[in-house]
C-alpha cells in the first residue's frame, strides 16, 4: 500500500478567526523532519496521503489554518505501517504460483 487515508474533525475553537483550511504533514517514524503531505479547504476532513513506501512507518499530523496562522497540531501517537492489503498479496502469490506451474 502506497497511501494512507486520514480523517479528522474540526477544532472546537477557531481562535477568533474562521478556519480557511487544513495542513497535513507526514514524517518517517525514524526521522525528525516533517514534510507537507496535503493542504485542503475548510470543508474537507479526509485526505489520501500518497507516495509512501511499503514497509515504512509514518507519523501524521493535522493543523487548522486561519487568517492568524496555523493552529496546534493534532498528531497520531503511534506510527502507521504501510503494507499490502491481505487480498492483494494472496492474489499476487497465486499468480506467481500459476506462472511457475506452466
Amino acid at each position: 500500500m502506497d497511501y494512507v487515508t486520514l480523517s479528522w474533525t474540526a477544532p472546537e475553537h477557531d481562535g477568533g478567526s474562521p478556519i480557511l483550511g487544513y495542513v497535513v504533514e507526514k514524517r518517517d517514524s525514524m526521522m525528525n523532519m516533517w514534510s507537507q503531505a496535503a493542504k485542503v479547504d475548510k470543508d474537507t476532513f479526509t485526505v489520501k496521503v500518497t507516495n509512501l513506501f511499503e514497509g515504512q512507518s509514518y507519523l501524521f499530523r493535522v493543523a487548522a489554518e486561519n487568517q492568524c496562522g496555523r493552529g496546534a497540531y493534532a498528531e497520531l501517537t503511534q506510527p502507521v505501517l504501510t503494507k499490502l492489503p491481505f487480498g492483494k498479496f494472496i492474489h499476487s502469490l497465486l499468480y506467481v504460483l500459476y506462472i511457475l506451474e506452466i
